[in-house]
């Protein structure tokens, strides 16, 4: 696979010439940072939402026709690196007028949902997938949170009409923790040669809470 370099910036917004103008950068394009993802290379190298980047390796940022073509011209540029290429961003930090550098090492980019492992738990109609980088971050939780996350469920299958949803996280399944999606497909494949009649008891984790869910396999 290819290997992209990532930052760890989350959000990126294109300054308009009104704005750009009131912070002294008439005809200079310049990119603001929303969010910077924590351990990152941007968040090590000190890089903090609200930084305004106006340089990238001493050259001033290429023009888009809108203000909004910006983040994805900076981005492109970026992706003509490696990782472990180290970038120096030149930014305006609250009231200063002066340009700080800061030194960012790339790193390489974190796997993402359409590369993740997946198993298909057939009989009872519902993909499972490995937990990625973005699964954690946009559900507040530790990058290392154990469990499968549910990816896809089959229309009218035993997992639907037993409530199970997607973006469940598989926490547990008949009393056993699961670490992974291996695991889960380990701990799967058991469970329904061993006892293919029992149900499956899934406890998940939702935006609400947690809950279990007991499916019952198709006779």
């Amino acid at each position: 696979p290819i290997v992209l370099p990532w930052t760890g910036i989350a959000q990126l917004t294109g300054l308009s010439k009104d704005v750009a103008e009131e912070l002294g950068l008439k005809d200079k394009p310049a990119i603001q940072i929303g969010e910077v993802l924590p351990s990152t290379a941007a968040d090590k190298a000190g890089l903090k939402s609200g930084d305004i980047i106006i340089a990238v390796n001493g050259a001033a940022l290429e023009r888009g026709d809108e203000a909004s073509e910006l983040p994805g011209i900076f981005t492109r540029r970026l992706l003509r690196h490696k990782p472990g290429d180290e970038i120096t961003f030149s930014v305006l930090r609250g009231q200063d007028n002066k340009p700080t550098d800061i030194k960012v090492t790339l790193r390489e980019r974190l796997k993402q949902s359409n590369l993740a492992k997946r198993f298909y738990a057939e009989d009872m109609g519902f993909v499972g997938r490995e937990l990625v980088f973005n699964d954690t971050y946009t559900l507040k939780l530790p990058a290392d949170q154990k469990g499968a996350l549910v990816d896809v469920i089959r229309p009218q299958s035993a997992a639907q009409n037993a409530g199970l949803q997607r973006g469940d996280i598989i926490l547990r399944m008949n009393n056993q923790p699961v670490t992974d999606i291996e695991d889960f497909e380990t701990q799967y494949k058991k469970m329904r040669k061993d006892k293919p009649r029992d149900p499956l008891v899934l406890v998940v984790h939702r935006r609400t809470g947690e809950d279990t869910i007991r499916i019952e396999p198709p006779q």
